[in-house]
């Protein structure tokens, strides 16, 4: 009863960080695509 708690946390756990690690690796793959835009925009400006 004990291990088999433990294993229903354990992958919860792991299924919880698992989208939480995805999702702030899109977040900081759209944050340098748009800091890119950002400071690309001026240089092409001039």
């Amino acid at each position: 009863m004990t291990l088999s708690k433990f294993l229903t946390y354990w992958s919860l756990l792991f299924a919880i960080l698992t989208i939480w690690g995805f999702s702030v690796l899109v977040a900081l793959m759209d944050a340098k695509d748009e800091l890119r835009a950002r400071f690309k925009r001026p240089l092409t400006g001039r």
